[in-house]
């Protein structure tokens, strides 16, 4: 009787395995590339720290030199700015997988997203005067639909948003045509 159960445990076990979904395999793991997180830290610290020169300028001139402590906010500004695109490359994720494209990112707030392959309707590969510099692109990703129709994935290395590219679309090099 025992083994009967046994039996039939394992029977059971085998049925749910085979309703369960199956994962699709990765092809292609994107990481967010570090020069990315420091160009993005930079330039947040270069714009808190004009705001909070300017913070405390008028500070010192209305308060005399007790103004100085205008400069803590500012420090501290400065480093969650740093601590937040830290965090940030921590939590991306960017994954192709046969069926599609997985995007994960967020601090705070985390945000998940799975592109169908089938629902894609074209890519754009973007590239600003600094992201050449650094060789970084930004790949966006159009849908058929209304909800999340654009998904776009920054701070990736020129050559893979490239490669992303071509592989969603399934191009191989040679015209459809």
């Amino acid at each position: 009787m025992n083994t009967a159960s046994s039996t039939e445990a394992a029977d059971s076990a085998d049925n749910a395995a085979e309703k369960a979904p199956e994962r699709a395999a990765v092809q292609l793991e994107l990481p967010l590339q570090a020069a990315a997180v420091r160009l993005w830290s930079v330039v947040s610290g270069t714009l808190l720290l004009l705001i909070s020169s300017v913070w405390t300028t008028i500070a010192v001139v209305k308060a005399g030199p007790l103004g100085f402590i205008a400069l803590l906010p500012a420090a501290l500004l400065l480093g969650l700015s740093i601590y937040y695109w830290r965090a940030y490359a921590h939590h991306f994720g960017c994954v192709l997988l046969e069926d599609g494209l997985l995007v994960r990112r967020g601090v705070w707030w985390r945000k998940e997203v799975f592109v169908p392959r089938s629902r894609i309707q074209h890519t754009e590969v973007n590239q600003g005067p600094y992201a050449r510099r650094y060789d970084l692109a930004q790949i966006a990703v159009y849908t058929a639909g209304t909800h999340a129709a654009k998904v776009e994935v920054d701070g990736l290395a020129a050559a893979e948003a490239f490669g992303l590219r071509d592989q969603l679309l399934g191009r191989d090099g040679h015209d459809a045509v």
